[in-house]
C-alpha cells in the first residue's frame, strides 16, 4: 500500500515539475526618499512582490510596499503603494531587469490620508544563488504621482528572491 501511494504521489507531482520556476517571490528592506519642505525624509520600511514568468524574459509583476517615517521631526507619516506591471529581464547569473508598473500610492499624515494614482519606472538586478534562491543586489525604483505637497524622489530595495 505504501509503495502505490508513494508512486502515485510521485506521479500527480509530475506536472508540478514541469512548471517549475514559473514564480518568483521577493521579500526585503526598502528605503523611500521623499522630498518634503523644508527637508526631505527617508522612510525606512518594506518591499515584497510575485512574479508570473511567460518566458525567460518576459513576466507580469505585483508589488507591495510600506515605508514608515516622521515628518517636521514629530508627526508621523506612512506611505503604502500597490503597483502592477510588466517586468522584462535577463536570464543569467547576475539578471538585470526593468520594469514599468501602475498603481496606487497611498499617504498618510496627521490629519490627512489620500490615494493617488502612480506610474513605477525601475529595474535593478539579481545574483542566483541556486534553482529556488537569488539576492536582489538592488532595485531602484521611481514612482511619479500626485502626492498633494510631497514628492516621492526615490526607492531602493534589497532582499532574497525565491524561484518557485
Amino acid at each position: 500500500m505504501r509503495k502505490i501511494v508513494l508512486i502515485l504521489g510521485l506521479f500527480l507531482a509530475a506536472p508540478l515539475a514541469a512548471h517549475a520556476q514559473k514564480f518568483d517571490v521577493f521579500t526585503g528592506y526598502s528605503l523611500l526618499r521623499v522630498d518634503e519642505t523644508p527637508s526631505d525624509v527617508s522612510m525606512n520600511g518594506w518591499e515584497g512582490s510575485i512574479e508570473y514568468k511567460f518566458s525567460d524574459y518576459l513576466g507580469v509583476k505585483a508589488d507591495v510596499s510600506a515605508h514608515y517615517g516622521t515628518i517636521f521631526g514629530t508627526e508621523s507619516m506612512n506611505i503604502h503603494g500597490y503597483y502592477f506591471g510588466p517586468e522584462l529581464r535577463l536570464q543569467k547569473r547576475v539578471s538585470p531587469f526593468v520594469h514599468v508598473m501602475l498603481g496606487d500610492t497611498r499617504l498618510s499624515i496627521p490629519g490627512e490620508i489620500g490615494n493617488h494614482f502612480s506610474v513605477v519606472l525601475g529595474g535593478g538586478a539579481d545574483l542566483r544563488i541556486n534553482d529556488l534562491l537569488s539576492i536582489r543586489l538592488i532595485q531602484a525604483d521611481f514612482p511619479t504621482g500626485n502626492l498633494v505637497s510631497t514628492s516621492v524622489d526615490g526607492r531602493i530595495s534589497t532582499g532574497l528572491v525565491f524561484h518557485f
